[in-house]
């Protein structure tokens, strides 16, 4: 090999390692570059994810506070692409939420308050402090607390004017009623109104309790239970009684009243009568012409003086009545209570009691010329139409009395035997009689006053009281709603019988004589 070829070779072997030199350089560069690449993007990835976690973790505290606060409303911001606006939405997040945080914390801290009055110290104390009311204006509507505050500030100003009401309705009482009020809200019982009420509603179970027993005795008691019948004395009979349409029984009973009875008697039996007559008149002269005051010496001789104690109500009252001497039993006083009322099928009912009265102390005795009490203790009126005859009216009377005055037992009996037979048909005759002659109203008289009390007069007088209501004033049982007369067709109601409002068998198969 020449040498120029050799210098050819080496020419040639130099360029080519040049040549690979500056290949390799390009590509370790090219490499290096690369790499610079993928570490930036790795980098911008990890900073992505980190702060996407970051967020979600915010997400993650405002779904917890929603939920546990219910009322934290505010749309949930979606995490961005670009990096500038996440850092921006990320505080504005924080921000809103670490707000919102506040005001749940306030709210539980705040529920814990008392109902009547609101702790100050529950109250954020710079908010009372504040002077400026512009200033705290702007606070107010930019601070969800100071709202709240501000809200039960005025909740504990209107408790305080509603404590100050309730102070001036208790002194009210105080001057119109003349009472005071107790801690529980009850008046005292030594409030007039108060014992006015509680007098008139003792007095309304005293008079359903004497119906009921007198319905007993009346509609469910016969001869089998002792009841013994008395005739009319055979001189009088053919004025008094020529149709046999009254009939008069007897039994001997003792004081019924329970608690309210002498304790003293010992039981003694005292004479009970009752009557069942057909008047031969029709319903509304026999009404009208008991309830006429001015009536009552046309048919009642057993009472020439009488008065009103008490009016205890509109259809309740308390009466003092004078007796003649009747026989050897001298003139008697009576105290009685008198209570009436109208069934809606129009029986009037009439029920009395003997009670005591702080106006009038009892004389037990015959003495020093004083009238000695006598007890009307029970009796009933029963007044309806008859359902066989509208011209004609029933009539059923229960009367259980005392003489009083410690009459013996056998001058008792020798004074009943002798007016039995003869006062009940005397009297039932005079009110036929006197009934027959009655000019009634216009029933436009009738009408009732629509608050449960009838304008029709009412009362009358039987052995010892004289009760009258000549304006009306007497309960008057409601109409009963469609379904509930349905329901108490064939029942017994108190106060309430079949043969009462028309039956065939309220009093007994009458006797020949």
């Amino acid at each position: 090999m020449t040498d120029e070829q050799n210098y050819d070779m080496k020419s040639s072997s130099s360029n080519n390692n040049s040549i690979m030199k500056k290949t390799n350089n390009a590509k370790k560069k090219k490499k290096k570059c690369i790499n610079n690449r993928h570490y930036r993007r790795q980098r911008r990835c990890s900073s992505t994810r980190t702060l996407s976690i970051s967020g979600l973790a915010v997400l993650f505290l405002h779904a917890q506070l929603h939920t546990a606060s219910g009322n934290i409303n505010f749309p949930v911001p979606s995490v961005p692409n670009p990096l500038q606006l996440l850092f921006e939405n990320t505080n504005c997040l924080i921000n809103k939420v670490g707000s919102e945080c506040v005001q749940y914390c306030n709210n539980i801290r705040r529920s814990s308050g008392i109902y009547y009055g609101i702790r100050g110290d529950l109250l954020d104390e710079h908010i009372s402090c504040v002077s400026n009311s512009r200033t705290r204006s702007m606070d107010v509507a930019s601070n969800p607390s100071m709202q709240l505050a501000d809200t039960m500030d005025d909740l504990r100003r209107s408790l305080d004017e509603l404590r100050e009401e309730l102070r001036q309705m208790r002194e009210f009482q105080r001057q119109v009623l003349g009472a005071d009020v107790d801690g529980t809200g009850d008046l005292l019982r030594d409030n007039p109104a108060v014992k006015a009420k509680r007098r008139r509603e003792q007095f309304d179970k005293v008079a359903k309790t004497v119906e009921v027993w007198a319905e007993r005795l009346l509609f469910e008691e016969g001869e089998e239970e002792g009841w013994v019948y008395t005739p009319c004395n055979k001189i009088f009979k053919n004025k008094f009684n020529p149709s046999n349409t009254i009939q008069c029984f007897m039994k001997w009973l003792p004081d019924p009243r329970g608690e309210d009875a002498d304790p003293n008697d010992g039981g003694t039996p005292y004479p009970c009568i009752k009557v069942y007559a057909t008047i031969d008149a029709s319903y509304d002269k026999v009404c009208h012409f008991l309830a006429d005051e001015e009536n009552l010496p046309v048919y009642n001789d057993l009472v020439i003086q009488n008065r009103d104690l008490e009016d205890i109500d509109s259809h309740s009252k308390i009466c003092w009545g004078r007796s003649p001497q009747i026989l050897f039993i001298k003139p008697r006083e009576f105290v009685t209570f008198c209570h009436h009322r109208w069934k809606r099928d129009g029986t009037q009912i009439v029920v009395n009691q003997a009670v005591d009265h702080h106006s009038l102390p009892p004389v037990t005795k015959e003495q020093n010329g004083k009238v000695c009490r006598a007890y009307a203790l029970r009796g009933a009126n029963f007044i309806w139409r008859d359902p066989n005859d509208p011209s004609k009216t029933k009539f059923a009377l229960l009367a259980h009395a005392n003489p009083g005055g410690g009459l013996p037992e056998w001058a008792m009996k020798s004074a009943i035997n002798a007016l039995a037979p003869i006062e009940p048909y005397k009297l039932f005759h005079k009110i036929e009689k006197g009934a027959q002659k009655q000019q009634v109203p216009p029933p436009t008289t009738f009408t009732s006053s629509g608050s449960g009390k009838s304008g029709r007069p009412g009362g009358l007088s039987q052995l010892g009281y004289a009760c009258f209501w000549p304006q009306g004033g007497g309960l008057e049982d409601q109409q009963l709603k469609e379904e509930n007369i349905m329901q108490n067709d064939n029942e017994d109601i108190v106060g309430e019988h079949d043969d009462h409002g028309g039956g065939q068998n309220m009093a007994p198969v009458p006797y020949s004589e």
